[in-house]
């Protein structure tokens, strides 16, 4: 039986303009664990922090999740090596990568505080490596100037206090692009938990399908995945639902 413990993976600053973003190495990273047979990846999110002249980012200072479960007999030591070696790997050279793992019934209120901060302050790295300490959680600079363990922990503090985040990875989630996908589907395979329309209504019964558009992304609300829709579908009639679009998807998390 697998280990059932759940643990958050949180990562910042592997980029520079020319180097795929911190999103897309979370993805991998997610992969390489699986392919190591050390972990499974249950989900990836993103999270975002304060946008400010006076924090050096790549484009849009956001950090990433994962959240896994460590495969029978794998020690959370290998799981820390394998992310760490695996960040040094891929990181851009001029970037200032950081890496938290935390069990996630280790991550404390503080931590979680620190995380809603991010979106709106300016944070430091000695109240990031406090915090970690304090909780027993692992967090490393791994380049640079250090300054991506804040959001490293940040990203983990985000994404115990359930969100707001976007969903970057579900399994099946990228097959489903530009497909009108029956409403159990989402639930039972993806792992979509609800349904919501931009006025609060919970929707989506079973046999109802959802048009999903080119870019569908979930987002992590109050610690529930959820696919924001709105009523009928485009050029899809068969469809009830709609994924709502880009710019109106980011007012939720963002």
């Amino acid at each position: 039986m697998e280990n059932s413990k759940i643990i958050f993976i949180g990562i910042d600053d592997t980029d520079d303009l020319d180097s795929p973003g911190t999103g897309q190495r979370a993805r991998e990273l997610a992969f390489y664990l699986a392919g190591s047979g050390l972990a499974d990846a249950r989900d990836a999110t993103r999270h975002q922090f304060l946008k400010s002249p006076l924090i050096a980012s790549t484009s849009h200072n956001s950090g990433a999740c994962l959240a896994v479960q460590l495969r029978n007999g794998v020690r959370q030591g290998e799981l820390q090596r394998a992310c760490s070696e695996f960040i040094q790997s891929v990181a851009a050279l001029s970037s200032d990568p950081g890496l938290c793992i935390a069990p996630a019934d280790a991550v404390s209120r503080a931590v979680e505080r620190f995380g809603a901060r991010a979106r709106f302050a300016l944070l430091r790295r000695w109240e990031a490596e406090m915090l970690a300490e304090e909780a027993g959680l692992y967090l490393v600079a791994l380049g640079g100037d250090g300054s991506g363990a804040i959001g490293a922990l940040a990203s983990v503090g985000q994404r115990s206090a359930g969100g707001p985040a976007l969903l970057i990875w579900l399994p099946e989630l990228y097959g489903l692009a530009g497909r009108s996908v029956p409403v159990e589907e989402l639930t039972e395979r993806v792992g979509i938990e609800r349904l919501i329309t931009p006025d609060g209504r919970q929707v989506g019964r079973s046999g109802e399908r959802v048009a999903m558009g080119d870019w569908p992304r979930p987002v992590l609300l109050a610690g529930s995945r959820v696919l924001l829709v709105e009523e009928g579908a485009s050029n899809d009639d068969d469809a009830e639902w709609r994924v709502l679009a880009k710019p109106r998807v980011k007012q939720y998390w963002g």
